[in-house]
């Protein structure tokens, strides 16, 4: 898995296993499609009369001609139908954007590695402006700190509480995690720019800008099932992302990885003109087999050319709470903080680095989506 469930950490959740049966693939494959073709095609006469089935929840569910007309207003409205074809003008203002909402015990302290994390923005991305949204401002000395620089505004948003309705009933989300990553793709379709986990640190940050002058969004590889949604980044038009949205309200699945890592790979493939598949960010470290390298080793995780490294931090289990634990034994995950806490200069890149990767050479979704 790409990103840790705190529920359910192996391959054996029911919606894994109907997935990588090929039957199941083919069949949401095919519903990821439908959406597609609402985002781009026009339904014609007697149009009243055609049905079309998604999968929603592991039921079948009917789409009407009239939800194929909405997405297709939709689509055309995000994605701004006849714009030139690339370089493209970065978004401006180019915003960096984290999300987050006010836990269960209420406590919306930032930590020092979430500073961290923004300080590498300003660092290493260099954006017009840092957006904190959420339902409650951050607090805490690291806070006050960042706002006393005006570095970071805050920006009120009501915590999303349903993915979408079917017949008039909320589709509630299953994690609160959801209900962030949800917002994190309306805020891209609102602002445009990037947006991040706080254990995301930003390095080559500043190659997120490169890319967008030539493609319409940036999505993270994460492993074989499919991408990861630490660190996306996009135009506001970008078509991907309308559908990658659109899938919460259409097939949303109380699964921790569906939407935000098999939507998001399937939806790469589809979109493929427009989406630059990012490596060595969400993935470098690699949640199922790497952490150890990173929190307690040094040297095995080469982080020096990646745009950002994803640490995920609470899997780590190394605590560091203030500058004072960055001393001692030296660490790869020690290294990238303090080259950040100390504002270090990055050494020359690596211009052999490639860090794209190309989705239809993943199995076993391109090979099913192309045949």
């Amino acid at each position: 898995m790409n990103r840790i469930s705190p529920n359910n950490n192996d391959g054996s959740h029911p919606c894994k296993r109907f997935l990588r049966s090929k039957p199941a693939l083919l069949l949401t494959i095919f519903s990821l499609g439908l959406i597609v073709l609402g985002t781009m095609t026009t339904v014609g006469p007697g149009a009243g009369r055609k049905r079309s089935v998604i999968l929603e929840d592991d039921k079948l569910v009917v789409l009407s001609a009239k939800d194929y007309r909405i997405l297709k207003r939709k689509a055309d409205a995000a994605s701004g139908e006849g714009l030139v074809v690339p370089p493209f003008e970065i978004p401006k203002p180019f915003y960096l954007h984290y999300v987050r909402f006010q836990p269960g015990n209420g406590d919306m302290t930032m930590r020092f590695v979430d500073y961290l994390s923004v300080l590498s923005g300003v660092q290493y991305l260099k954006p017009d402006g840092i957006l904190v949204h959420g339902d409650a401002e951050p607090q805490g000395t690291y806070w006050k700190d960042l706002l006393s620089r005006n570095l970071v505004r805050y920006v009120f948003r009501n915590k999303t509480t349903a993915a979408g309705q079917r017949m008039g009933t909320p589709k509630h989300v299953a994690f609160m995690e959801h209900a962030a990553d949800i917002s994190k793709l309306d805020v891209l379709l609102e602002y445009g720019g990037v947006v991040a986990d706080f254990d995301v640190f930003f390095v080559r940050g500043e190659r997120i800008k490169q890319i967008l002058a030539k493609k319409r969004a940036i999505t993270c590889y994460g492993d074989v099932d499919g991408n990861n949604i630490g660190l996306v980044a996009a135009h506001t038009d970008s078509k991907f992302l309308w559908a990658w949205r659109q899938s919460y309200r259409d097939i949303y699945v109380a699964d921790w990885n569906f939407n935000q890592c098999m939507v998001s790979k399937y939806l790469s493939i589809l979109y493929r003109d427009e989406v630059y598949v990012l490596d060595k960010v969400c993935n470098n470290p690699a949640p199922d087999q790497r952490l150890d390298d990173y929190f307690r080793g040094h040297g095995k995780i080469h982080w020096e050319n990646s745009v950002a490294i994803h640490s995920y931090e609470r899997h780590g289990r190394v605590a560091i709470a203030s500058p004072k634990d960055l001393e001692g034994n030296l660490t790869t995950h020690k290294e990238l903080l303090l080259t950040i806490y100390n504002n270090k200069q990055l050494p020359p890149p690596d211009l052999s680095f490639r860090d794209e990767i190309d989705p239809l050479a993943s199995e076993p979704a391109a090979t099913l989506l192309m045949s």
